[in-house]
């Protein structure tokens, strides 16, 4: 028995040995969400940007900047990315042809794009465990400092995972506990400077700033307000309504000191006080005041926050239209950067980073789901997406598509390259959608029952243009060409008749 199960795990291991051998890891890309920050004065929220304190009377350090947890959300995923790409990429010297970095202008998502390259290039304690016995167990009081993958990797027992909670509990403990460091890079002192960072931890990095249009296309849509106003603005309110307004609206109102309802149904205000109570019990934050007096238990509220942020993000943000209509330029360049890994063998690049929002992230989360039918969640902070594009031995590519480490989608490239060239918005959609006929864009099904009806009006009219003249000219021409006829006959009739009657006289 024992001899059978032996020979049972070797032509196991053989199999899975053979597949790694056959399967060539050559291309991916990574888009991710900036990590935790402080409430931010965007969207013209309630939050004071001169003196930092919310709406919840909460002090933060600065405008909507990064946390310490969400510094350490990007740099835990740069030591996932290190450990799980560990032959993808050079990680003793940055190589601008293997890794290509985007950011938006944001001072938090320059900072977390830092801190995940800090991890992969120059981490602070680097660890290379091969006996999984020996790793650090996962902290519970720790969890807001991982990204959202690590729900998954606590509940996997592969070697991969073992090591990212080991490097990233061990980092955290030393950072937290300040123990064998010169210097704690974590620290909150300034506005962040990425120049200055790079340089002080020779990292040799670059970073560019998305191109045009490649993300927000939306705000430069003149449409998609009235679009969004049309479709979902009143759906938003009762939303408001019946999360908010049903379960906590007195409690609410009598903290807020609004006196009218509709105060808490503008879309800025009540996304603010959502906002900013998920930014504060995220990061652990003593709102005992508010709790203490509204009486609103603080995790119920906290899921209530959650339903309506996710409502505002796939509804107000975007739709499932308009959320394809804002990726598609994103979606385009990944195709262009894998084919140009399968058709150029040469080249070098290996890996893309995009470091964007919440709003850059979910729409094209959105895009696959309305592709691939593919499930999509709730971006939180440090959210991030994978695409792997690999190759097999036998000459065919599979691409495989991540959502906080779980595989969302696995298929040939072809398959997958022709369902995302066929779904992306060419720019003339997207400037129909933007800059075209207000009532079409708002009403395409009922325009184009109009159309229909219009074609089926004239079609009738030039069949009764058609009849009338036939009535008129072929049908008058028919009996008068008959009428001449009929004279012609009766003349000849005459004549023959006439004819009889004089040989019956000359007779």
């Amino acid at each position: 028995m024992l001899k059978k199960s032996r020979e049972n795990y070797f032509i196991l291991l053989i199999f899975c040995t053979l597949s790694v051998v056959n399967n060539e890891l050559i291309f991916v890309y990574e888009h991710v969400r900036h990590g935790a920050r402080g409430p931010s004065s965007e969207y013209r929220s309630l939050f004071n940007n001169k003196t930092f304190y919310d709406e919840y009377n909460i002090h933060w350090d600065g405008d909507g900047e990064l946390t310490m947890k969400g510094k350490f959300q990007h740099y835990i995923l740069g030591i996932k990315n290190r450990l799980k790409y560990s032959t993808l990429l050079n990680y003793d010297k940055y190589n601008e042809k293997e890794l290509l970095i985007h950011t938006t202008n944001s001072n938090r998502v320059r900072e977390s794009a830092f801190f995940q390259l800090l991890a992969m290039y120059k981490p602070i304690i680097k660890t290379n465990l091969d006996n999984a016995n020996n790793d650090l167990p996962f902290s519970e009081r720790y969890k807001f400092y991982y990204p959202p993958n690590y729900k998954r990797w606590i509940d996997n027992e592969n070697i991969l995972s073992k090591k990212i909670i080991n490097e990233a509990e061990l980092t955290i403990n030393n950072i937290k506990n300040k123990k064998n460091l010169n210097e704690n890079p974590f620290s909150i002192k300034k506005q962040f400077n990425f120049t200055e960072k790079n340089k002080k931890y020779k990292l040799n990095a670059k970073i560019e700033e998305f191109k045009k249009n490649r993300t927000f296309f939306k705000r430069a849509c003149l449409n998609h307000e009235k679009y969004i106003n049309y479709h979902h603005r009143k759906n938003y309110q009762n939303i408001i309504k019946g999360i908010l307004e049903r379960e906590y609206g007195k409690q609410l109102q009598a903290y807020f000191k609004y006196e009218n309802k509709d105060w808490l149904y503008g879309i800025h205000r009540s996304f603010s006080i959502i906002d900013h109570y998920i930014v504060n019990i995220e990061e652990d934050r003593d709102i005992s005041n508010f709790l203490e007096f509204t009486g609103i238990d603080k995790d119920d509220f906290y899921k209530s926050c959650k339903q309506v942020y996710e409502w505002w993000l796939y509804h107000i943000f975007c739709d499932k239209k308009s959320c394809v209509m804002e990726s598609s330029t994103l979606m385009e360049d990944l195709i262009q950067y894998m084919d140009l890994k399968v058709n150029n063998k040469t080249n070098e690049l290996k890996m893309v980073m995009d470091f964007g929002h919440d709003v850059t992230v979910a729409p094209m989360q959105l895009f696959m789901h309305e592709t691939f039918g593919v499930d999509y969640t709730t971006c939180g902070f440090a959210c991030n997406i994978y695409f792997e594009l690999h190759y097999e031995k036998d000459g065919k590519y599979f691409v495989e598509y991540f959502v906080d480490d779980d595989l969302r989608l696995k298929m040939t490239y072809n398959k997958f390259r022709e369902n995302v060239v066929e779904k992306i918005w060419s720019q003339e959609e997207k400037d129909e959608f933007c800059k075209g006929n207000i009532i079409k864009v708002l009403h395409p099904v009922f325009l184009l029952c109009v159309y229909i009806i219009l074609i089926i009006l004239f079609g009738l009219i030039g069949v009764l243009v058609i009849y009338k003249y036939y009535q008129v000219y072929v049908v008058k021409r028919r009996n008068k060409d008959n009428e001449e006829k009929n004279i012609i006959n009766n003349s000849k009739n005459q004549e023959k008749k006439d004819g009889k009657e004089m040989e019956l006289i000359e007779n």
